[in-house]
């Protein structure tokens, strides 16, 4: 790891920040279709740009980002039981608030898109960001400033700043243990999306594809 790096790694860092905790311009907003496209495909860039970065100059690899199937099967063993734990919490927290919670043909369209948005996300703060705290600050530090994150990431929501804030820690403390995103991505996309359908009661389907079919009648 060269010093020279260390200036290119801080901006990476502070962009990475930018992005995800929605600063003053908002560029990660979404109001429709075409924003969509914009902001997928500037972040994609972004992405590429870092990777380049973090493989040629700081000299890490595909499987320390956390990119490929390398100690897949070990995050599946550790991520599973807590999504699933958690998608049962989050039926019976619906449940006890009577939101009815249902399982809609746009719940189901999310569930199948979601976990590629969750993976950007994941490869920006983990996988790029999660790594560079930890090479220069230790593996603790990254786990929590991870999860202090995501938790802010969902500031505006008490419910969801505090899940966001602790499943953080867990993904962080499972990705540096068997460095995978695919199923923290997964677990991440599923969670998110039965968050927004059953608790939150908002069909993010219709708000960003403007689908014609309301969850809500």
């Amino acid at each position: 790891m060269g010093e020279n790096f260390l200036l290119v790694e801080i901006l990476t860092a502070t962009i990475t920040l930018f992005l995800y905790l929605k600063l003053p311009i908002k560029l990660l907003r979404v109001d429709n279709l075409k924003s969509l496209i914009f902001n997928f495909v500037f972040v994609v860039i972004c992405i590429g740009v870092f990777i380049y970065l973090a493989v040629k100059i700081n000299s890490y690899s595909i499987q320390k980002i956390g990119i490929g199937l390398s100690n897949i099967k070990n995050a599946i063993i550790y991520v599973l039981p807590l999504t699933l734990v958690s998608i049962l919490s989050l039926w019976a927290i619906a449940k006890f608030r009577k939101n009815r919670p249902k399982v809609s043909r746009n719940l189901i369209r999310l569930l199948l898109i979601y976990p590629l948005w969750a993976y950007i996300q994941q490869l920006l703060v983990l996988g790029l960001f999660g790594n560079w705290v930890a090479d220069y600050f230790g593996v603790m530090t990254a786990v929590l400033l991870v999860g202090t994150t995501f938790g802010l990431m969902h500031r505006g929501d008490h419910l969801l700043f505090s899940l966001s804030f602790f499943i953080g820690i867990y993904w962080a403390l499972v990705f540096f243990s068997y460095p995978n995103l695919v199923p923290i991505a997964i677990s991440h996309g599923f969670l998110a999306t039965f968050y927004y359908y059953w608790i939150k009661k908002t069909d993010k389907w219709e708000e960003i594809f403007g689908s014609r079919e309301a969850y809500m009648r």
